[in-house]
């Protein structure tokens, strides 16, 4: 189904007057046959650059992207990747979920005729979000950036839909929720490789999402362990390099304990606070970005369990 909508596709009035050097810019990781990822580093959303997995994937034919970085210019420097690969169509641009950091750079893509992709519910999440994420980046960066939004042809994920790029498809599942209520997978049937973006945290302390349900991300997770079809995972944050049964059992571990421990704390009727200040202490030496995301994570699930 193809909607109207408008998504994080923000100029920057004060554009740099020096062309961007394409031969500067960093080679993305092939990871795979065709796979390639713009490697993700530890940071603050809007203060930091390149804090999320992002890349594409290359068929005979076309191109598809999948999710864009967290600003213009991240989304920039990612075509300057593509065409230093190839010189085929980018043909898609997949939006994995509404974060500021895999598709603020969407309106880099413009100008290359692009289709852009996403879940059923990415278009109220952006309704709700956008105009605070883009309060947020001009804050932080001192940048000024335009509200004013990009109105492009976007196609909905309802349940799976199949793109060809030309001799490899890549199935796109829109997940109920889990990191958020609009997560999509991505699967490239060729190398069976599935890019579960934030679905996925390596390394990096798993994050939920304020629309996420901690319920629902453990049965994705439950699901996909029992799938024998699936060879390789690309995460949303942390190494590109892992072993799924570690990766996936360390994130299913931290939000199990993180679930039944709120739990605990909501059957006493003790309150947010004292959830925040106990729970899950003990996890702080075995991730990346605790502090800065961990009390979140708790605020968000004991929202969702206080009303089980």
């Amino acid at each position: 189904m193809m909607l109207l909508i408008s998504l994080f596709s923000v100029f920057e009035t004060r554009a740099s007057t020096t062309p961007l050097d394409c031969k500067k810019v960093t080679p993305a990781v092939e990871i795979q046959s065709g796979i390639f990822v713009r490697p993700s580093h530890n940071g603050i959303l809007f203060k930091d650059e390149n804090i999320a997995n992002i890349g594409f994937i290359v068929g005979d034919k076309a191109i598809a992207v999948i999710d864009t970085g967290g600003s213009i210019d991240e989304g920039k420097r990612l075509i300057c990747q593509i065409k230093q690969q190839s010189n085929l169509p980018i043909r898609y641009v997949i939006n994995t979920h509404v974060h500021p950091d895999h598709t603020m750079g969407n309106s880099a893509f413009k100008a290359e005729n692009t289709t852009f992709i996403g879940h059923k519910n990415l278009t109220h999440a952006v309704g709700i979000l956008s105009k605070t994420y883009l309060r947020r980046y001009n804050e932080v960066t001192g940048k000024n950036v335009s509200d004013k939004t990009i109105i492009t042809s976007y196609t909905s994920v309802i349940n799976k839909l199949n793109i060809d790029l030309g001799n490899r498809t890549l199935t796109l599942t829109a997940v109920q929720k889990a990191h958020t209520n609009n997560d999509l997978l991505v699967f490239d049937n060729k190398t069976k490789t599935l890019w579960m973006s934030d679905l996925l945290f390596h390394k990096h302390i798993p994050v939920i999402g304020k629309s996420g349900s901690v319920n629902g991300w453990l049965e994705l997770i439950k699901r996909l362990k029992k799938n024998k079809i699936i060879k390789n995972f690309i995460p949303g944050h942390g190494p590109l390099q892992i072993n799924w049964d570690d990766a996936s059992n360390n994130q299913t571990r931290y939000l199990t304990l993180l679930r039944d421990e709120i739990r605990k704390n909501i059957s006493t009727e003790s309150d947010l606070t004292h959830a925040m200040e106990s729970i899950g202490l003990n996890e702080g030496s075995k991730w990346q970005m605790f502090s800065t995301f961990h009390k979140r994570n708790i605020s968000y699930i004991f929202s969702e369990l206080e009303w089980e």
